[in-house]
């Protein structure tokens, strides 16, 4: 059994995705970052006029979010909090905290126990002022019924995941209790307990916009740059979309990239392996430096590129053997405009040229 993590829908990271559709003759991918999400106390609100960054838009903490003794009963076991981390340095896995979400997560206390690591409670809670988009793509994907704004279902046959979400004035909650054995009467609790806290909150401020604008939001693949412009800057004679964000691929935690403009796509060279990813996080800058600060710290190599955007580096990753082998991925990150631009390919020639291109079309 795999060990307990916040993903409430089936759909993998955005890592797993690329590496799956470029050894299947399509595009490219991205891997792991770990930030911070679970704030251990109230956050003041700045006004727009004072933040600098995104922040917090949620005026409560996990203390008082998450009914820890329902938590403990519905998998009966002890808990612990833990950080919440992104496991995919794609700007996308960074929505959320650009959207000023809170995310507070348990686990069990034994993380040496094999049995206690499917044992946890997620609870997040999205600011989305009437913007639901994302809403429904947990429950489609597991057939749960969606009645007055709301869901709470224990799918399956052997009672170890249940399911909840409920849109509550501008916030949205959404969780998920997992066990060998979940008592779903107290993974209601938990549930209604969320529901409750957040029902007294005011209204969020206003998403975050940073001084000066940023990218414009994507919501298609051909949004970044038409087909046809991505296969001339590439050197191919046409390209095609691979997988993109939205539905069973939809990234991120809470589904919120509609709410954000972040989003992902992979192009495909037909009939070849080759392809390139596009990820773009509008007034993402922030986590552009967060992901390259702990990069550089971590010992990776990284190497600037001069005139392009506020600043660029090219780091090589590699995927689909053990760590250090495995094939080779060229990334392009760009800060520019406010944002987080990432491009990513087996191939390098052209990243520069394309990311060029797509910065013209979304400035």
């Amino acid at each position: 059994m795999k060990p307990f993590a916040p993903r409430l829908g089936r759909a993998v990271p955005v890592s797993a995705l690329i590496v799956l559709a470029l050894l299947t003759g399509c595009a490219a991918p991205t891997s792991e970052a770990k930030a911070p999400m679970r704030p251990s106390a109230p956050m003041p609100m700045p006004t727009p006029s004072t933040a600098l960054a995104p922040s917090l838009r949620v005026a409560t903490d996990c203390d008082t979010l998450v009914d820890t003794a329902a938590a403990r009963a519905a998998t009966g076991r002890a808990l612990r909090a833990v950080v919440t981390t992104s496991d995919d340095p794609s700007p996308v896995y960074y929505s959320e905290l650009r959207a000023g979400a809170l995310m507070c997560e348990y686990r069990s206390e034994d993380a040496n126990e094999p049995t206690g690591r499917d044992s946890g409670v997620f609870v997040g809670v999205l600011p989305i002022v009437g913007q639901d988009q994302g809403f429904r793509l947990i429950p489609d994907e597991w057939s749960i019924t969606v009645d007055d704004g709301g869901y709470f279902d224990c799918p399956g046959m052997d009672s170890r995941r249940c399911l909840f979400g409920k849109n509550v004035g501008g916030y949205q909650v959404v969780g998920m209790v997992t066990s060998r054995a979940v008592d779903r009467s107290e993974a209601r609790r938990v549930f209604e307990g969320a529901v409750a806290v957040v029902a007294a909150l005011d209204e969020p401020d206003p998403l975050w916009e940073p001084e000066g604008g940023s990218l414009r939001a994507v919501a298609a693949p051909e949004e970044f740059l038409a087909l046809d412009a991505i296969a001339e800057t590439l050197g191919v004679d046409t390209v095609y979309v691979a997988k993109a964000e939205g539905g069973e691929n939809a990234a991120g935690f809470l589904k919120s990239a509609s709410l954000t403009g972040a989003y992902w796509a992979s192009f495909g060279v037909p009939g070849t392996d080759q392809g390139v990813h596009l990820a773009v996080l509008p007034g993402g800058a922030t986590y552009y430096d967060t992901v390259k600060t702990g990069r550089v710290a971590g010992g990776s190599e990284v190497l600037s590129v001069a005139g392009l955007g506020d600043d660029a580096y090219v780091s090589t990753r590699h995927f689909g053997g053990p760590e250090g082998s495995g094939r080779a991925f060229t990334y392009l990150d760009v800060k520019v405009k406010n944002s987080w631009l990432q491009l990513n390919s087996t191939s390098p020639e052209g990243l520069e040229r394309l990311a060029r291109e797509v910065i013209a079309n979304l400035s």
